[in-house]
């Protein structure tokens, strides 16, 4: 399959922080699964900021538009003129992005 030259930062296959597979093919356990269980919430609360600064900015524009704003997805798909497919890849990859960087530790402990 061949990514547009001209695809939103965010949806460009190589965004991933850890890949989907291990050597022989089968699906890694991906550590985001336990995401922020050895963490209080009010630390992932002071960190969120942060790690959503840290997303590219098409995934940050997107997440904080819906999760943080609330709007509705269209609005959000007029707003940054991508299809709706494509919103929901974006916020997707946020959402994973931000569950692997609570699951790899990179939160103050409280």
């Amino acid at each position: 399959m061949t990514q547009s030259m001209n695809a939103p930062e965010g949806l460009r296959s190589n965004d991933s922080d850890e890949p989907e597979f291990d050597e022989s093919g089968a699906w890694r356990d991906p550590a985001w699964r336990h995401a922020g269980q050895d963490f209080a919430p009010e630390a992932i609360a002071r960190s969120l900021p942060e790690l959503i600064d840290a997303l590219p900015p098409s995934q940050s524009r997107a997440f904080l538009m819906r999760e943080v704003q609330g709007l509705a997805p269209g609005d959000i798909c007029a707003r940054m003129d991508i299809a709706p497919g494509d919103l929901e890849v974006l916020l997707h990859r946020a959402r994973i992005a931000l569950c692997a960087r609570i699951a790899g530790g990179r939160l103050p402990r409280d």
